[in-house]
């Protein structure tokens, strides 16, 4: 299972692990990673709806912060995640993003996509400011 990121709703850093939606459309990040944000008890919804369950590290996000990890690691060995922007070559303003039943990269600016080459580095995501 590939991990996910998201930014918590009134934070600014990602934080790390598996992504939960419940049925009222609350998006959940459980934390996996121990550099993320001390881990908390929240009450989330079933998916039926009948009753809460508790999940200990479970973390309400922005949903339109979460990216899943897409299984590929840059030139410098750090993970890619959808919404990472990225250079090939010389050029950047490259952003991955699922596409034709695979992860591929886009330009920011036009409808244009490719491959991902081997060769790419991470220098931001969508969310940087």
């Amino acid at each position: 299972m590939r991990n996910y990121r998201a930014i918590p709703i009134g934070g600014k850093d990602f934080v790390y692990g598996w992504y939960l939606e419940n049925s009222h459309g609350q998006c959940f990040i459980v934390c996996t990673d121990v550099s993320s944000p001390p881990i908390h008890t929240t009450a989330v919804k079933s998916l039926t709806g009948s009753h809460d369950i508790v999940i200990i590290g479970a973390i309400e996000v922005i949903p339109s912060t979460v990216g899943q990890q897409v299984g590929l690691k840059d030139k410098n060995e750090k993970d890619a995640y959808a919404g990472d922007k990225v250079t090939i070559c010389t050029y950047s303003s490259w952003v991955i993003d699922w596409h034709d039943a695979g992860w591929k990269l886009k330009q920011d600016w036009i409808d244009h996509w490719t491959e991902i080459p081997k060769d790419f580095i991470i220098i931001g995501t969508i969310h940087d400011k």
